[in-house]
């Protein structure tokens, strides 16, 4: 399985959950709700934009016309 420029950058959408998780553990942050929110969007938005069909081929989208 090749990773391509695409798929690799997509770990810079995870640096605010890093972030949450350093000040967690490094300055006592308190984590609430809405950090778990943003991470599930995050990481759904992550998968998303990474899924292939069964086939391999990626999933593009239909024209209504």
């Amino acid at each position: 399985m090749n990773l391509g420029p695409s798929k690799a950058g997509m770990i810079y959408y995870t640096l605010p959950l890093f972030s949450v998780v350093s000040a967690y553990f490094l300055l006592g942050e308190t984590v609430t709700m809405i950090h778990f929110y943003s991470a599930l969007f995050i990481i759904s938005g992550i998968l998303t934009a990474n899924y292939e069909s069964r086939n391999g081929e990626p999933v593009t989208p239909q024209n209504s016309t």
